[in-house]
């Protein structure tokens, strides 16, 4: 399940478990991506040419969230700190 989590946090949307395993695996990677959007964010108020990179995972937690592949309409479900910097994912 650790290796699917580490896929899932890469490569959201491609999926090899089903079921429960892939709920699970889903959870871990989901946590793994908030963290590391908590520890980005200082990051990019004191270096903002880091902002992609917090745009690219801030991306993927969604997109790992919804299913989606566009998820700019999913905005909302960023955690509160996030969405007002953020204007684009």
């Amino acid at each position: 399940m650790q290796r699917e989590a580490g896929r899932l946090i890469r490569f959201p949307l491609k999926t090899r478990l089903e079921g429960e395993p892939l709920q699970a695996a889903r959870y871990l990677a989901q946590q793994k991506l908030e963290a590391q959007l908590r520890d980005l964010l200082p990051q990019v108020i004191q270096q903002p040419e880091l902002m992609p990179i917090l745009q690219d995972t801030a991306r993927r937690y969604l997109q790992l969230r919804t299913g989606e592949k566009e998820v700019r309409a999913y905005r909302h479900l960023l955690p509160e700190s996030l969405g007002s910097l953020l204007k684009e994912v």
